[in-house]
């Protein structure tokens, strides 16, 4: 019963966090599905970790991403005036990955990354394009380069920590979450990746502790509720484990 209950939560869960922001430095962030953008974030499935973004997609420029179109037609007006405009660039791969055109995403961050090779906005989304088509130790590569640049881009330690999670690297996963928390104590999601991959380690307990302090931080974190009932279930704590999926499913 418990299993089938956590099979719908995790469909769900894609369907809802796949819309959800990256986080983005101004650009993107799963179960397997989720990344942080230079602020977009994106969903994740069980036993997997999302990547990071804020609540809402924005660019480097702070313009709202939720409308990709007029955010492509914007972008490639600036090109249009110049050509060697980075932000334009890295804006426009933030758009294409919103419509899911993670190739030409990635080909924009490029254009961008070739005019400015310190745009860790540029590198941070180029790695969760290539994240979100499996190429992970890709996006890792994207994502170091990102945090050479700039060594408190809280987007792209957890993005960096996301990939190892889906790579099965839980161990180094979770000392690059503790990096990112060590950036932003106060950001929930960080904390819910972490404790998944405590549990994909079978530190159920621990896992727990994760969870919590990520419901500490924002009660509506729904894939932190997810996490601690299964946690939960793990234990044989079943009750307590329904307890927490219903209220993930509340928040959905």
């Amino acid at each position: 019963m418990f299993k089938n209950r956590l099979a719908i939560i995790f469909v769900m869960m894609c369907l809802t966090l796949g819309t959800v922001p990256f986080t983005a430095g101004a650009a993107p962030h799963t179960n397997s599905n989720s990344i942080y953008i230079s602020d977009l974030y994106v969903g994740a499935s069980s036993g997997e970790t999302p990547v990071i973004g804020g609540e809402t997609p924005t660019t480097s420029d702070g313009i709202s991403s939720t409308d990709v179109n007029p955010l492509i037609q914007a972008s490639d007006k600036d090109i249009e005036i110049d050509q060697n405009n980075s932000s334009a660039w890295n804006n426009k791969g933030m758009a294409l990955y919103g419509i899911g055109k993670y190739n030409e995403s990635i080909q924009a961050s490029d254009k961008a990354i070739e005019i400015d090779q310190n745009n860790s906005y540029a590198w941070n989304n180029k790695g969760i394009a290539l994240y979100c088509i499996g190429k992970y130790n890709e996006s890792i590569q994207a994502f170091d380069k990102a945090i050479e640049i700039d060594q408190n881009d809280f987007s792209a330690w957890n993005n960096k920590a996301a990939a190892l999670n889906n790579l099965g690297k839980y161990n180094e996963s979770i000392k690059v979450f503790d990096k990112a928390i060590e950036i932003d104590q106060n950001n929930s999601y960080a904390w819910a990746y972490k404790g998944t991959a405590l549990y994909n380690l079978g530190e159920y307990n621990e896992s727990i502790q994760a969870s919590d302090k990520a419901i500490e931080i924002d009660q509506n974190n729904s894939y932190a509720w997810n996490n601690k009932g299964m946690a939960l279930d793990e234990l044989g704590r079943h009750e307590e484990a329904v307890v927490c999926y219903n209220k993930a499913k509340e928040l959905i």
